[in-house]
């Protein structure tokens, strides 16, 4: 779940704004345990179980020693503090109405379910860079840590009473499934050289050797060129759903706020279109100013 997701749970009707933001905040520290890169992997990977198991069971056992384990290794207080803070956070999701507890237990454990996979397929044991089994396995990933974001989003609207028909709740959910994972999918086009300095790489190890990708071979550019290529027309085609989805929301603000990210993504992606192979080495970035050109697009469009 992105941290920018913060943004749009101000723009949620009243009755979807507790259940959002609860969400967030344990997809925020379930993430922050992930990334703590200086905690060895099994035991990041021992705690997220735990962590898992207390949003399954609604348990606050074991969330102390959680703190008290990673707090200490956080170098901004606000990551520390909201690890301190989990028992608290999930006395209030036990406290939801029922269909929205259910929909809060649904999603934070499936993010987890991603995080641990990430975690378990780059760093728990050596090996190439490049360690993805096939396209199904990325699909997946991005369904994990994204695509549930958008069916949350439809349940919780659904069973909050705000405006969206049981009728159009099947084609909403498919629709925001595929634009949480697009937006996924768009990250990690961006990020791709960044990633691979860090010995990690998302793209399809099937698809990058049928392209030329040898893991000592200086071909590596090319192939990872030609499949993320491949991989934008995907990226595309899934953000392209949100903003079908943004057309189907009932509320204004709220089309605002979820078609907003889908421009950003398309700009990131023309961006990563004309850059090329130098996007391995630079860093594609949206300014400021686009931002707000796209902020006023999205306005107008609503």
């Amino acid at each position: 779940m992105s941290r920018s997701f913060y943004l749009s749970i101000i723009f949620l009707p009243k009755r979807m704004q507790e259940p959002v933001a609860l969400g967030y905040l344990l997809a925020r520290a379930s993430d922050t345990v992930a990334d703590t890169t200086n905690l060895p992997p099994a035991e990041r990977l021992a705690w997220l179980d735990q962590m898992e198991a207390a949003v399954k069971e609604i348990s606050p056992d074991g969330l102390p020693g959680l703190a008290r384990a990673i707090g200490p290794r956080q170098s901004h207080e606000g990551e520390k503090a909201l690890l301190e803070r989990l028992p608290q956070i999930l006395a209030l999701v036990s406290a939801l109405e029922v269909p929205h507890r259910e929909a809060v237990q649904a999603v934070v454990t499936t993010i987890i379910q991603g995080q641990k996979w990430d975690v378990e397929t780059f760093e728990q044991t050596p090996g190439p860079s490049a360690r993805v089994g096939s396209d199904a396995a990325l699909e997946l990933y991005t369904y994990r840590v994204a695509g549930c974001v958008g069916e949350f989003w439809t349940r919780v609207g659904l069973d909050s009473g705000v405006g969206i028909s049981a009728e159009k709740a099947e084609r909403l959910r498919d629709l925001g499934r595929r634009y949480g994972q697009g937006l996924q999918l768009v990250n990690i086009l961006r990020d791709l050289g960044e990633d691979l300095g860090r010995g990690r790489c998302y793209l399809p190890r099937p698809s990058l050797l049928m392209a030329g990708w040898n893991d000592e071979g200086p071909h590596n550019r090319h192939a990872l060129g030609r499949v993320a290529e491949i991989w934008r027309i995907k990226a595309q085609e899934w953000v392209g759903a949100g903003k079908e989805y943004a057309r189907h929301l009932p509320w204004g603000r709220v089309r605002w706020a979820t078609l907003l990210p889908a421009l950003l993504a398309e700009e990131t992606l023309q961006l990563l279109d004309q850059a090329g192979e130098g996007a391995l080495d630079t860093k594609v970035k949206i300014s400021r100013q686009m931002v707000r050109r796209c902020a006023w697009r999205a306005l107008g469009k609503i």
